[in-house]
């Protein structure tokens, strides 16, 4: 991690699963690989495009970011896993 980088959430809770092959096709966001799906129950967290999400000793490079009901309850985050 870099010099620059600070933790701006700790302990947040978020659902991380993989996402699946037709989630992968409709990406096709080449060069980068979606590989999960992160949901987080208050869309005001301030996570952005290129962050990057630390889960344990996974990491995982933002590649989107949307605001399901633009109510700024919920935060669905398309992430590509750093391997």
């Amino acid at each position: 991690m870099p010099d620059n980088w600070i933790d701006l959430h700790v302990g947040v809770k978020a659902r991380i699963r993989p996402a699946t092959a037709v989630e992968r096709a409709q990406w096709g966001g080449l060069p980068a690989v979606l590989s999960h799906i992160v949901y987080f129950h208050d869309a005001t967290l301030g996570i952005l495009e290129k962050d990057e999400i630390v889960y344990g000793t996974r990491r995982f490079n933002v590649l989107g970011v949307r605001d399901v009901d633009e109510w700024g309850r919920y935060l669905i985050v398309t992430a590509e896993e750093i391997r």
